[in-house]
Formats: structure tokens, sequence, C-alpha cells
């Protein structure tokens, strides 16, 4: 059996899905020397907060699994065929946009020369980054007070 994977938008018609189902089970079954049947198509899993539904198309290839050379080509033929069909469609997934907070982040050796520059991406938490910032500028403010070490 072969498996390949699909995402659509949840804001996709049931129309298209079942069409594009239709057009899938129809490559497959066009290519009896290449496909012994369509075994299923279906929903696999469904990511409401990110907007997608994914579906599995299952197909049996007429070759045994030794030969993954053929396999694996017809399997590349059919995911080209389906990627076809979403985009003649226009049923293909996006993902949402998510917030991307960049901050560069210079550390200095001793001589005040730069040793590493680190960006980081979504998941930056700001509000620890500046109680940290805070407390270690609060802590290196006081005389005869050693300064906290930078964490990594």
């Amino acid at each position: 059996m072969i498996y390949v994977f699909f995402k659509f938008g949840v804001n996709v018609p049931y129309e298209k899905i079942t069409y594009f189902r239709d057009e899938v089970e129809s490559f497959v079954r066009n290519r009896p020397r290449e496909w012994l049947k369509f075994s299923a198509f279906r929903p696999t899993r469904i990511e409401s907060d990110l907007n997608y539904i994914e579906y599995v198309v299952v197909a049996q290839h007429t070759e045994s699994w030794q030969n993954t050379t053929a396999i694996l080509n017809s399997k590349a033929e059919l995911m080209s065929f389906c990627l076809e069909l979403s985009k003649r469609l226009k049923i293909q997934y996006s993902p949402p946009a998510l917030p991307v907070n960049l901050e560069v982040r210079r550390q200095h050796n001793q001589s005040g020369r730069n040793t590493e520059e680190s960006v980081r991406f979504a998941g930056f938490d700001e509000e620890k980054h500046l109680e940290e910032e805070l407390l270690r500028n609060t802590i290196s403010s006081f005389p005869d007070t050693p300064t906290l070490k930078k964490q990594q």
C-alpha cells in the first residue's frame, strides 16, 4: 500500500474535496498496469487551530515492495498529479501567519569584541527577558555586590 498525505484548508467546500477524490481515483484506475486498486481517501487529522484537515490517499501498487524504484516513481507521479489538481482547484493549504519576534543579541568578551550573535524567533519570552535585565541592572548598581553571570 502507498500512502500520500495532503493538507487542505478547513474552509475548502466539500464538493471540491469529493471532486478531488474522484479525479485521483480515476487517475489510479486508468493505470491498471501500475496500480492494482484505489483503496481509500479519508481524513486522518483535523487541526482547527492551524486551519487544515489532513487527508490520505491509499493505493495498492502492482509491484511487490522489493521493486522500490517502480513504486517510488509511481508514488511521485501520483503526488505530482494531486499537487497539480489541488492548484487547479485552488484548494492548496497555506498556514496562518504566526507572529515573529526578531531580536539580535550580542555578547561581548572582556576586550569588548562581539563573540556571538544570536537571533530569536517566535516563542521569545520578552517579559521574562525584561525581568532578568531589570534584575541584573538592579543588582549591579549595588556597591560591593558581585554581578550575575548570564545564563545560557
